[in-house]
């Protein structure tokens, strides 16, 4: 085997052990926007979206119904957790800070599995269903390349003081724009009693 072969093998290897243990990372200066205050997290607080897929429109509810290790859990199986960096999930965070736009990082699945995260907007007005001013929303774009012709692409808004407020997801194929795939909108925030 070569040396250049060898050493780019070491360094896939050691980027996939480094991503899947989840080093300590050095904290971030608090930031003006908060992440706390783009998800809200208590016992007994609930979304209700409308989903529409191809072919398919449906209506879910998520409530958050216990709590386990610091991770909020919900009565679809979903976990949630915000510490000092962003909003995590089991696996990655989906909100880190800062809350500005332009500001990116990865979260490495495996070696074959790196997603990619940007804040693509930060502080912009968003109207959020029952409220009669309009609030501060944070949107994230991720993708995520299945092979040489694929990528994933989703996008999150984030309302202030109420959570998820939209979710986009779409394929990409050869580069071409993304084709929709799933179109999740929040109808309903029910704050906890």
């Amino acid at each position: 085997m070569s040396r250049g072969v060898g050493l780019a093998s070491a360094l896939l290897l050691a980027l996939g052990a480094a991503g899947c243990a989840h080093a300590p990372r050095t904290p971030v200066a608090a930031p003006r926007l908060r992440v706390a205050a783009f998800y809200p997290l208590k016992l007994g607080e609930s979304w209700t979206y409308r989903v529409h897929s191809p072919g398919q429109v449906a209506t879910r509810t998520v409530t958050l119904v216990g709590k386990n290790g610091g991770f909020y859990l919900d009565d679809h199986g979903g976990a949630l957790m915000l510490d000092g960096y962003g909003l995590r999930d089991r696996d990655r965070y989906l909100i880190e800070a800062p809350l500005v736009k332009g500001h990116t990082w990865s979260s490495v699945l495996s070696v074959e599995a790196i997603e990619h995260y940007e804040i693509i907007a930060a502080g912009t007005p968003c109207e959020v269903p029952g409220q009669l001013a309009p609030g501060r929303c944070v949107v994230v774009r991720g993708s995520i390349r299945q092979n040489a012709h694929v990528v994933l692409v989703n996008e999150w808004t984030y309302a202030g003081g109420v959570g998820l407020l939209r979710l986009t997801s779409g394929v990409s194929l050869d580069r071409q724009p993304v084709t929709p795939q799933l179109d999740l909108q929040l109808v309903a925030f029910h704050p906890a009693p």
